[in-house]
């Protein structure tokens, strides 16, 4: 193939990969919700994230893809959790969700601009970020999605784990040729009951309790790769406290084996108090629309 070809195909595979991954991000900003008002723990978790490509790419696509990468992707992060209110941070953009009113707050600090909206408008804004062009590609394209529990088991920050193994299967048509299939394998290693009666604190970030905001996996990811009776199946994949996620990315026009590696997984945690300030907007920064805010966490070409 072209060095051309190169870049066509690593740019529709960067869409595809960006926007899983972004999903997943989302998906950490979405997870700090509280178990229940009732608990007030205060809890803080930092994440840290990296990225391997496969040697023996082609340069052209090796070097688009680093530069996609490095624009898109945090290698760190952080959510704090007080009150039933979670502060997160992903790179430029941070996220304050307020679980009382309910409302989430986006926040760039690079432009020292915020924009604030009802909690339930958040996956209405999420499904625009895609472009017609990618909506049109995206209903064409099948998906499939497995899960299941592999059986190993593991100690992490000496917290019990068990791994759970989602496989979503992508497959796009093409323009010119046979239709591009590309595989993820999530590796997601959630932390067992046993984990959550050692570390009660934990129990603040739950997953599930984001659906009650519209921010649930299965509404996020739908809107990207699947529709219709996908989502209940997404909802069952996508549950559990996850302290470290491993995706394999597997494009077999490109190489036979792994494409891409990235992991995300938890450095610490703590329980120690945080500031009340943490959860405000800073001072002197400034509203704007929330689309603006959300331009921040699309990939760009």
């Amino acid at each position: 193939m072209r060095a051309g070809g190169w870049v066509r195909l690593s740019h529709a595979l960067m869409v595809l990969v960006l926007w899983a991954m972004r999903s997943r991000i989302v998906l950490l900003i979405a997870a700090g919700l509280p178990l229940c008002q009732s608990v007030r723990a205060d809890l803080s978790i930092h994440f840290t994230g990296s990225i391997q490509l496969a040697p023996g790419l082609p340069p052209a696509m090796a070097d688009a893809m680093k530069k996609q990468f490095a624009a898109s992707m945090p290698a760190a992060g952080s959510i704090r959790i007080k009150e039933g209110r979670v502060f997160s941070s992903f790179g430029a953009v941070s996220s304050l969700i307020d679980y009382a009113k309910p409302e989430i707050t986006l926040i760039h600090a690079p432009s020292k601009s915020y924009s604030t909206i009802p909690a339930a408008e958040f996956g209405t804004q999420i499904d625009a970020l895609m472009t017609p062009e990618g909506r049109a590609a995206m209903a064409r394209t099948k998906t499939d999605i497995t899960t299941v529990k592999s059986g190993k088991t593991a100690v992490f920050h000496e917290v019990p784990l068990e791994e759970s193994v989602v496989t979503i299967s992508i497959e796009t048509p093409a323009p010119n040729g046979p239709p591009m299939q590309m595989r993820m394998e999530v590796h997601k290693w959630v932390v067992t009951a046993e984990g959550l009666a050692r570390f009660p604190e934990l129990k603040e970030w739950d997953i599930q309790k984001s659906s009650s905001f519209g921010l649930d996996p299965a509404t996020m990811i739908n809107s990207l790769f699947a529709a219709g009776p996908m989502a209940e199946q997404l909802r069952k994949s996508f549950t559990g406290l996850p302290l470290k996620t491993e995706t394999d990315v597997f494009l077999p026009a490109v190489m036979p084996g792994r494409l891409i590696e990235t992991v995300m997984e938890v450095d610490n945690f703590s329980a120690a108090p945080i500031p009340s300030s943490v959860f405000e907007v800073p001072s002197g920064y400034k509203p704007a629309p929330f689309a603006t805010l959300m331009q921040y966490l699309k990939p760009t070409p």
